[in-house]
């Protein structure tokens, strides 16, 4: 399977929301290999020429996205001063048609993680847990039974991603702690020491900002 299919398998189980996060996630991981900085510093929502990037960098990530996943995106694209998030927009657009396709063949889950392990990642995000919990809604259950099934075919590592925005910080961490925890638990120690590795990225760079509110003295 080529790097462009591979892609498109892997998005093709995804919800549009999830899909999103998952493309934003996969351009800051080489936008930040490049700047050599940790992910979590960069804002999807931000001018990426702001980030520090020249001509000679917009060209690397654009021969590493080529390389490593088939995606066909200009040097000028950069250059003209777009944000994560909106290349992750225009990507998807430019694949929409592949991906109704798969759709529309009813992918097998099973193919579709072996395409998801072999990027060793587990992408999560708000939409994938009940509003304000810890609990992982209903559809989302099955996937994580079936992504202990694969991780049991051969010793994996598995990178336990979540792709952060408006949340609380601390309720990402304990959403993060939970599914550690549930996938630990359920993991069949015989087969190998699973390694989980979670990671958290910000949409926006760094988690919202809580206002100020400052109370003054009661009047008498």
């Amino acid at each position: 399977m080529d790097p462009r299919q591979r892609l498109l398998h892997q998005l093709a189980v995804l919800e549009p929301r999830e899909r999103m996060d998952c493309m934003e996630h996969l351009l800051a991981e080489e936008l930040a290999r490049i700047l050599q900085i940790p992910p979590a510093q960069i804002d999807y929502q931000q001018n990426i020429m702001h980030l520090g990037v020249d001509s000679l960098m917009a060209t690397e990530l654009q021969t590493a996205l080529q390389s490593k996943f088939a995606l066909q995106v200009s040097a000028m694209e950069f250059i003209r001063g777009l944000s994560i998030a909106q290349l992750a927009s225009r990507m998807l657009t430019g694949m929409a048609a592949d991906l109704d396709a798969l759709t529309a063949q009813s992918l097998a889950p099973e193919e579709a993680l072996d395409t998801l392990l072999e990027a060793e990642m587990a992408h999560l995000s708000d939409a994938a847990f009940e509003p304000g919990k810890t609990d992982i809604r209903v559809q989302w259950k099955p996937r994580l039974d079936m992504l202990l099934e694969e991780l049991r075919k051969a010793p994996s590592v598995l990178r336990l991603s979540y792709i952060a925005d408006i949340e609380d910080a601390g309720l990402v961490e304990r959403r993060v702690e939970a599914i550690k925890r549930q996938l630990t638990k359920a993991w069949d120690k015989k087969s190998y020491p699973l390694t989980i590795e979670p990671e958290v990225f910000w949409r926006r760079g760094a988690p919202a900002k809580v206002p100020d509110v400052r109370i003054g003295p009661q009047s008498k």
